[in-house]
């Protein structure tokens, strides 16, 4: 064999193991590209199903305050109800002694006029 074709010998050898080294490039970065979806898709479910445990904490914790302030307004509105009720029958009470203590006085000074037109 000539030189030259020596030398192409080489070159084409040259080629083929750089084509194989290609090939074998191309296949491990598609083995990494697969992996990393892979990933990335486990990872996104991952995030998904955290994402919606967070929410459905966060739907229960305000289900829970609503229900509490609901709780205390309508305890609210009971005591408030019964303090007025209270209120009204004090003033009740209030208004039956004025009133008796205004008859009582209007029978003495009934009392008392009838006296002095018959001492007259």
């Amino acid at each position: 064999m000539s030189k030259a074709e020596t030398e192409i010998a080489a070159l084409k050898k040259c080629q083929k193991s750089l084509l194989q080294g290609q090939a074998e490039l191309r296949a491990t970065m598609e083995r990494g590209f697969i992996e990393q979806r892979t990933e990335m898709a486990a990872l996104r479910s991952s995030m998904d199903a955290g994402f919606a445990d967070h929410r459905n904490a966060m739907e229960a914790g305000f289900t829970e305050l609503r229900r509490a302030l609901e709780r205390a307004s309508s305890e609210e509105r009971a005591a408030r109800a019964e303090s007025v009720k209270e209120l009204r029958q004090e003033m009740q009470r209030g208004f039956r002694w004025t009133f008796s203590a205004l008859l009582s006085i209007l029978a003495l000074v009934l009392g008392i006029i009838a006296r002095l037109a018959g001492a007259f």
